[in-house]
């Protein structure tokens, strides 16, 4: 997809008499706990008025996993209520070792090794309800305080997304539970699929295809329209700049 047609692009077009400057900090294939970090860092970094913590559905669900995509990623795990970060997986070691046991050793015992018991939020998030709320929750004081330290507003965001995968409707009412639960100052929650359902059905296949995942070029505009339209209607003092 042309860089035309992300969303920070249809942000600064319609910002642009107000010299508004947008941070595009996306990242493909991070799930919330990694935009988490993300976010800590590039906020410290260019200290923005606004920081959009937008999200599909996917992405809750990759906090249960410590290895996405090739690449090993941080894992946040709690013992009782006391919480820490597993380090990253090394990639190359995980790699080597699938490697020897297809020359060897039984494959379905280091898939249960490596992969579905260190993950086994991932692969059964409805028995982990629970655990997915403490992640969920710990983002949302983390974002809190970066806003109160940084004095600046976060929306978190739900972007429309007709892919499914397991445990999704449990995942997503938790984490609307949580994101929206305005008991922090400066943060507020959106679902994005109020806005784009005013301007089409939602449970038309034409818009399956267009939020299938990756949105097409037309869905990151109804987003961007539908975030602006937010921004706007909250008469904010700061320029926003985008997450």
């Amino acid at each position: 997809m042309s860089r035309k047609r992300y969303i920070p692009i249809y942000f600064t077009s319609k910002f642009a008499e107000n010299s508004v400057k947008v941070l595009n900090a996306g990242r493909s294939g991070y799930g919330i706990d990694q935009m988490l970090f993300n976010g800590l860092r590039e906020s410290h970094k260019h200290k923005p008025d606004l920081v959009i913590f937008s999200f599909i559905s996917h992405d809750l669900i990759r906090v249960s996993k410590n290895f996405m995509y090739g690449r090993g990623k941080p894992k946040i795990t709690f013992t009782g209520d006391t919480i820490s970060v597993d380090p990253v997986v090394n990639a190359g070691l995980r790699h080597d070792s699938y490697e020897r046991t297809l020359n060897g050793s039984s494959l379905l015992y280091w898939y249960l090794q490596n992969e579905i018991w260190p993950n086994a939020e991932y692969y059964a998030p409805e028995l982990y309800r629970k655990h997915c709320r403490k992640v969920y929750t710990y983002i949302y004081e983390q974002m809190a305080t970066l806003a109160k330290e940084r004095r600046l507003e976060v929306v978190f965001v739900k972007l429309t997304n007709s892919f499914e995968f397991r445990g999704e409707k449990t995942l997503i009412s938790v984490a609307e539970e949580v994101f929206s639960a305005n008991t922090a100052a400066g943060l507020t929650y959106y679902n994005m699929d109020e806005c784009v359902g005013r301007e089409m059905d939602l449970d038309d296949p034409e818009s399956d295809s267009m939020f299938y995942f990756h949105p097409t070029a037309e869905g990151h505009r109804l987003f961007a329209d539908g975030l602006s339209e937010l921004i706007t209607s909250a008469n904010r003092q700061h320029a926003p700049q985008s997450h």
